[in-house]
C-alpha cells in the first residue's frame, strides 16, 4: 500500500480556499465585535499611563523637596543643640558666680 502525502485521499484542493475564506470572515467578524473595544481599552490605558507618569513626576519632586527640608531641619537642630550646650555652660557659670556672690555676702 502506497502512502499518500495528502492528509486525506478523498479531499480536494477546493477545501483549502474555503477554509481560508472562513478564517478571514471569522477574523473580520471578531474584529467588528471585539476590535473596537480593544482599541478603546488601549486608548484608556495610554491615558492612564500618562496620568500615572505625571503623578510619579510630581511625587518625585515632592520627595526631593521633603528630603531638602529634612536636611535643612537636621542642620537647624544640630545648630540649636550647639547653642543650647553653650547656653547651659553660660548658665552654670552664672549660677557659680551667683553662689560665689551669695557666699561673699
Amino acid at each position: 500500500m502506497e502512502t499518500n502525502l495528502l492528509f486525506c485521499a478523498n479531499c480536494t484542493w477546493e477545501i483549502v480556499p474555503m477554509l481560508l475564506g472562513a478564517w478571514a470572515l471569522g477574523s473580520l467578524f471578531w474584529w467588528l465585535l471585539r476590535g473596537s473595544n480593544l482599541l478603546s481599552q488601549v486608548s484608556q490605558l495610554k491615558t492612564s499611563e500618562a496620568q500615572l507618569n505625571q503623578q510619579n513626576t510630581d511625587l518625585q519632586v515632592e520627595l526631593n523637596s521633603n528630603r531638602y527640608e529634612l536636611e535643612k531641619s537636621q542642620t537647624n537642630l544640630a545648630n540649636l543643640r550647639d547653642r543650647l550646650g553653650s547656653m547651659e555652660i553660660k548658665w552654670r557659670a552664672a549660677e557659680e558666680q551667683l553662689q560665689a556672690l551669695k557666699g561673699d555676702a
